[in-house]
């Protein structure tokens, strides 16, 4: 398949809990054939701070992780993660939720 036959779109939103919190969501998928993610961030806020994020962004820091470009900042730290669904980016905030 040659570039000008993919089909790329952006899917951007941001989804407000109960608690004021907030999960930032952007992906761009490939929709071609099927639904192939191939950028992604999920930025979740509480009281206008990071609580954490996933992205697959190519930062420098994260380089030497077996899972890059995927990774998970968490307050100042970054550290090794596999690329989450949004399924489970939504449950890991549910179980925070009060």
């Amino acid at each position: 398949m040659t570039n000008a036959q993919r089909r790329r779109e952006f899917i951007s939103g941001v989804l407000h809990f109960a608690d004021a919190s907030e999960l930032h969501v952007r992906e761009f998928v490939d929709v071609s054939s099927g639904i192939d993610r191939f950028k992604y961030s999920y930025h979740y806020m509480r009281a206008g701070h990071l609580v954490f994020r996933y992205d697959n962004a190519a930062d420098i820091t994260a380089r030497e992780f077996a899972t890059y470009p995927n990774h998970q900042p968490i307050g100042e730290v970054i550290q090794a993660s596999r690329a989450p669904a949004l399924r489970e980016v939504l449950e890991e905030i549910a179980a925070t939720l009060p």
